[in-house]
């Protein structure tokens, strides 16, 4: 009995094992099976840049300027077009730009293919800093205008006047022809010739940027000016579908005259009850003001009026 029983007992245990075995075996196969393998991520693609709309990997380009005299027939002849390509690339190009109008110093663009031949696959011409055109030369001869990106840029400046208004953005690196737009914005307000030394001012702009180069001056979204230590305020509204600047009043800026007749200039000779005469070194009364500009500079009427009579008189011109 008992060598029955300790068999009974080893058979038992034996068993056991077994089981015990299987288990393991069968945790370890349900592990394996949940192993989950990660890929490493493939690499971003490269971004593909653009120029006139072409891929720019895609073609070795050159550039140039187009040279006093040069025709637009005669660039193509020069980088290496036949007669057949360039009689259908202008006599296509008549229909969006007229070739009287290829001027000297504009920019062009050459785009080769990338091979030992080096043949011209398109031709870029810039007709001014935003518009330009494109010939195509690789299949068929195509022609298409395009237009580049045009970037805004909000600006915030403020400044103080030293020696003029120019200078004072000019010393500041800013755009000097807001000087021009201030001048206008405030032209019945504040006489420029009359600015003093401490006069502050500050504007919000936009700033239009095309291939990072400031190009013009856009939207004025207001000004304050401090002269001989009062406030002129402009804030924009469009009034009718012209836009006109109001002081903080309500008040329109544009009044009966303008505060000088030209824009930007000097003047010559002030108004004076005793000036000494230029050439005749004797003082005499000068009753107006004379303003100094270049030959074309256009002169305004401070007020709206009918001309009545016009003439030469001796000395006054």
């Amino acid at each position: 009995m008992t060598r029955n029983r300790i068999e009974t007992t080893l058979i038992c245990l034996l068993a056991i094992l077994c089981v015990y075995i299987a288990w393991l075996n069968f945790e370890k196969e349900e592990e394996t099976e949940e192993l989950t393998i990660i890929p490493d991520e493939a690499p971003p693609l490269p971004e593909i840049i653009y120029r006139y709309g072409l891929p720019v990997d895609s073609f070795n380009i050159l550039s140039g300027h187009v040279r006093r005299n040069q025709m637009l027939s005669s660039l193509m002849y020069e980088l290496g077009l036949n007669n057949i390509q360039v009689e259908e690339a202008v006599r296509k190009v008549r229909d969006i730009f007229d070739v009287k109008k290829f001027r000297a110093g504009n920019k062009y663009v050459e785009f080769r293919d990338n091979d030992s031949i080096s043949s011209l696959s398109y031709l870029v011409y810039e007709k001014d800093p935003v518009n330009y055109i494109v010939f195509q030369f690789n299949d068929s001869i195509k022609v298409w205008g395009g237009e580049k990106q045009i970037d805004t840029l909000r600006r915030n400046f403020a400044g103080s006047i030293q020696t003029s208004l120019w200078n004072a953005f000019i010393d500041h690196s800013a755009n000097p022809v807001l000087a021009n737009v201030l001048s206008e914005i405030y032209a019945w307000s504040i006489d420029f010739f009359g600015l003093q030394v401490g006069d502050s001012f500050r504007v919000v702009y936009d700033e239009l940027f095309v291939d990072s180069v400031s190009m013009e001056i856009g939207r004025i979204h207001g000004a304050w000016f401090m002269h001989m230590g009062k406030e002129f305020w402009a804030i924009p509204f469009m009034q009718d579908g012209v836009k006109t600047f109001f002081d903080d009043q309500g008040q329109s800026l544009r009044k009966a005259f303008l505060k000088s007749p030209v824009r930007f200039s000097r003047i010559s000779s002030r108004f004076s009850g005793s000036r000494l005469h230029p050439i005749l070194k004797i003082r005499r009364p000068h009753h107006g003001v004379d303003y100094a500009a270049p030959v074309g500079t256009p002169v305004n009427a401070i007020g709206d009026g009918v001309i009545v009579k016009t003439g030469y008189e001796g000395q006054s011109g």
